[in-house]
């Protein structure tokens, strides 16, 4: 094929048309043979009419100009060979064409064999998909320079060219793997990989059978607390956050070391104000975020889509750098208990010696050291008191906000040599750059994968809470308070190099915060309910906005927002201590405004689970140890702007629903479950509070509405498609399914159980002209005349509560005469032996309830009378007239359809008409059935 090749380059001069007929020649499907073979012809076609009509050109104008002495004659061009003749394998009397006899591709190749130069052809498969092996040439390569050796020479020359051979490509594998870590693959085939990866961006996937590939673990799922909180939701606890009770004041001398180590923007946020409030950390919203946070995928799972904190967050949010080295592994300085109290002792009169726990330094200790206890502004500080109330600050600001752990009276001593290394600086060279933003982002990923699988009582989330309640309240209207300065003054905080002023969270900590009245703070259930049926609408999916930023920020934000913008979109592993974690920015792109594809790429190198689970429980490791073990994702870091995710062009809306339609099946997208109220217990009158959370009652209601459409949508199908006038039992059938749905869907959003709703019952009315020689096929039951009354309040209005008028709303004894049934016929019963008697006085043979009661009991000698009238009843449901008219024919004849009357809710007793009193009570003691 290579030579060939260069035979069609010496026929058309043209590089790319070779490529293309090696392309050709190398393809093993019909169709796509079929399409470059078209396209060959047509491609050669044009270049030669384009080369022969530049050839005339231009020796048009070197005729010219030779005519006018400038230039000497243009010499001929060289025809082009063509194919020669093969004699002994081309058929008899075959003639090719050669020279400028050929027009196109399809003229020079018409007589050669198809399998001998198209794969597609080859018929006995010699070649087993390999076009051209050069195996001779290969061959010759290894011997030159050895071939005028003898045999023995000849031999070795061989040996050792071979091994020579592989042992400069291993130095170059190795070189290549040092430099490039995160590379699984040699140079030439990342380059060949991201070509193609490239090329697959412009292809859009359509997703099929996408719910049968799960994004969930089932081991995780087991465990998960989104798992619990669907089983059981009234036994789940929102996680307590480990976070400090009161915050620190800055130090004006403090300012340059925390802008050093590039900390000065995040103090700020978490430094004691006056007239403002400490920001309190909502443990219930921060809950409700871990319970959709998923860690086989390293994002939230909403019924919006996927979202997840990033880099980006804490740049814009907390101000923290990206750029330096990870933090990690960290270790215990030897003996600190020794070295840090004979650094505190004497600093502040009336402190004792260091008091401490094996974990380190107690937290009561350290707030000894702040610089109000010292009497600051008041009296003036000494430079050791600085010093050392500026380490103790480091350490709470290390350990109680950006790094939090369990335990809550003590702070990790493993923060010791950092704090002490920026207290006791003097320059800026003295300080070790770090990535505080990309270890706070770890820290939080951890303590999230392991907070969503904690269920038991008084379990915490650790981490960064601060980045995870600024990062929902710049995105979610969820428990988000009200700031209104709304912005920040361009004079207040201004700093000449740009580092120590506002983020993007200053205004929710720095400004007084306001609820509403109506506003639910730390409610566990109703915020996982408003997350279950926020809108996508309600998302702000770029809070970070120029308009956003000129609004609330007019002076301008602290540089190191985004100083550091390229490590945004880095594949490189994040590293806090020994934790490593991935970022999943290609499942969230939407995020950053770009586009979301429909299948999110894996990882480039995925992070095997078992370096996801490192933890410091029972592994007696070493620094040094963790450093081996961390070493490649330590020297990735260090590469982490070079290795990014491309850009995927701006967000397209529809792809995202694609999107939206292949991800919905594989998750879990609510956690609070469909619930019908009328599988709810009764309520007793010793209830304080709500027994039971509404949260599911509109699930239900959302999928009785669902159902209501679908049988909606049958119905109409069937009347279009079936005859004018179908069967009556199809088209009752299908109204009796209406109103039930109806009734149980204004029952879950209105009322507390189903029952509380009143069947509706329709007044008697005479039957038209047209069915009064119809004979029923049915019986139906006798029905009421109901007086016309006013539609009653909805039972948020005033009067709407229709327990409260139980009485009124009871029908009475008089109600049935005026409606023209009496008791036997409204309610008829057979031969039980008893029946209800309003006529008879109280006398011998009847039970009474008490003066002025109705009796209940009648004797034995009224059983044939009950049984006559029982006869009575039987006839007259044989001569009932046929059922109403139709609420359209009611419309017609001038019938108006009475409203429908609602029953009051059922409690722990309901009089009836027949009933004066509730039976007595048992017990006579005084308690709680009293």
């Amino acid at each position: 094929m290579r030579h060939l090749g260069a035979n069609f380059f010496s026929q058309f001069r043209s590089k790319g048309l070779m490529n293309l007929f090696k392309k050709l020649c190398k393809q093993n499907q019909a169709c796509k043979y079929t399409f470059l073979r078209g396209k060959l012809d047509e491609f050669t076609k044009d270049h030669v009419r384009h080369r022969l009509a530049a050839r005339a050109a231009l020796v048009a104008a070197h005729a010219a100009a030779v005519a006018q002495g400038t230039q000497v004659p243009l010499g001929p061009e060289p025809d082009p060979i063509g194919l020669c003749d093969l004699p002994g394998f081309d058929p008899p009397n075959t003639r090719r064409r050669h020279g400028r006899r050929i027009k196109n591709f399809a003229e020079w190749i018409e007589h050669e064999p198809l399998e001998r130069w198209s794969l597609l052809h080859d018929t006995h498969g010699a070649r087993y998909g390999v076009m051209t092996t050069n195996l001779a040439e290969s061959y010759n390569f290894v011997l030159r320079g050895n071939r005028a050796l003898p045999l023995t020479a000849l031999v070795e020359g061989i040996l050792y060219g071979t091994i020579n051979y592989f042992k400069e490509r291993r130095e170059l594998a190795l070189n290549h793997m040092l430099e490039n870590p995160n590379t699984p693959y040699c140079k030439a085939i990342m380059e060949y990989m991201d070509v193609k990866m490239e090329k697959g961006m412009s292809h859009t996937v359509l997703a099929i059978d996408m719910a049968a590939r799960s994004l969930l673990d089932p081991l995780i799922d087991q465990k998960h607390r989104a798992s619990h909180f669907e089983a059981d939701p009234q036994s789940m606890e929102p996680l307590q956050t480990r976070t400090p009770k009161k915050n620190w004041m800055i130090h004006p001398q403090w300012e340059d070391r925390l802008k050093w180590a590039g900390l000065l923007p995040f103090a700020r946020l978490v430094e004691a104000r006056e007239n403002v409030s400490r920001l309190n950390y909502d443990a219930a919203l921060i809950t409700c975020l871990v319970d959709r946070w998923r860690p086989e995928t390293h994002t939230f799972h909403f019924r919006w889509g996927e979202m997840a904190p990033t880099l980006q967050d804490v740049s814009m949010l907390l101000g923290l750098p990206l750029a330096g080295e990870p933090i990690g592994p960290l270790e215990e300085p030897v003996g600190w208990m020794h070295s840090m109290d004979a650094r505190f002792v004497g600093v502040r009169e009336g402190v004792g010696p260091i008091s401490f726990e094996a974990h380190g330094p107690r937290q009561a200790w350290l707030h000894e050291f702040q610089i109000e206890q010292f009497g600051y502004p008041d009296v003036p500080m000494t430079a050791a008191q600085i010093t050392r109330s500026l380490e103790a600050y480091l350490m709470w600001l290390l350990g109680k906000t950006m790094f939090t752990d369990n335990h809550g009276n003590t702070i990790s001593a493993r923060y010791i040599p950092i704090a002490q290394e920026i207290a006791e600086a003097t320059e800026a060279e003295h300080i070790i750059q770090r990535s505080w933003g990309s270890a706070v982002l770890a820290a939080t990923y951890r303590g999230m994968c392991k907070g969503c699988q904690l269920t038991s009582h008084g379990s915490g989330i650790v981490g960064c809470p601060l980045l995870l309640q600024l990062w929902s309240w710049a995105r979610f209207p969820i428990g988000r308070p009200e700031i209104r300065d709304g912005s920040w003054p361009p004079d207040e905080l201004y700093d000449a190099e740009r580092i120590d002023m506002p983020t993007f969270g200053s205004l929710w900590t720095s400004r007084k915060r306001h609820f509403g009245h109506n506003q639910l703070r730390n409610c566990y259930p109703a915020f996982t309910e408003q997350f279950d049926l926020l809108l996508e609408s309600d998302v702000t999916w770029e809070p970070y906005s120029e308009d956003h930023r000129d609004e609330a920020y007019p002076g301008g934000i602290s540089n190191m927002c985004t100083r550091d913008w390229a490590y945004w979109m880095t594949k490189a592993k994040i590293i806090f201590d020994i934790f490593v974690e991935e970022m999943s920015q290609q499942r969230v792109m939407r995020q950053f405004g770009q586009r979301q594809l429909i299948e999110p790429p894996p990882p480039t190198v995925p992070l095997p689970p078992r370096v996801h689970a490192y933890n410091r429980k029972g592994a007696n490791k070493t620094a040094a140890g963790w450093l081996q073990l961390l070493a490649p994702y330590i020297t990735g870091w260090a590469n982490a702007p070079a290795v990014s995710w491309a850009t995927m062009g701006p967000f397209d809306l529809q792809e995202f629903e694609h999107y939206l339609r292949a991800y919905m099946p594989r998750t879990r997208l609510r956690l609070s479950q469909a619930c019908d109220p009328v599988q709810r217990d009764p309520s007793t009158m010793w209830d304080t509070y709500p027994r039971h959370s509404t949260s599911g009652t509109r699930h239900h209601a959302a999928v009785l509405t669902a159902e209501l459409q679908d049988d909606a949508a049958q119905y109409a199908r069937s009347l279009s498609s079936g005859p004018l006038l179908g069967r009556y039992e199809h088209h009752a059938s299908f109204a009796q399914r209406l109103q039930d749905k109806l009734r149980r869907i204004y029952a879950t959003i209105t009322c507390t159980r189903s029952s509380d709703v009143a069947e509706y019952r329709a007044a008697q009315r005479p039957p038209r002209p047209s069915l009064q020689v119809h004979q029923p096929w049915h019986a139906p039951r006798p029905r009421m005349e109901v007086p016309p009354s006013p539609r009653p309040p909805s039972p948020n209005q005033a009067g709407g509560s229709g327990w409260q008028n139980q009485q009124q709303q009871e029908p009475t004894y008089e109600y049935w005469q005026r409606a023209g049934f009496g008791m036997e016929q409204q309610f008829p019963m057979p031969n039980f032996g008893w029946r209800p008697r309003m006529d008879e006085p109280e006398g011998e043979g009847h039970m009474s309830t008490g003066s002025g009661s109705r009796s209940f009991w009648s004797s034995a000698h009224d059983q044939d009378e009950t049984q006559q009238s029982y006869q009575d009843w039987i006839s007259s449901q044989q001569q009932t007239p046929p059922p109403d008219p139709t609420q359209y024919s009611q419309h017609e004849q001038g019938y108006m359809l009475p409203p429908r009357h609602r029953q009051p809710p059922v409690r722990m007793y309901s009089p009836s008409p027949f009933q004066a009193r509730p039976p007595p009570r048992r017990g006579g003691g005084r308690g709680r059935d009293q």
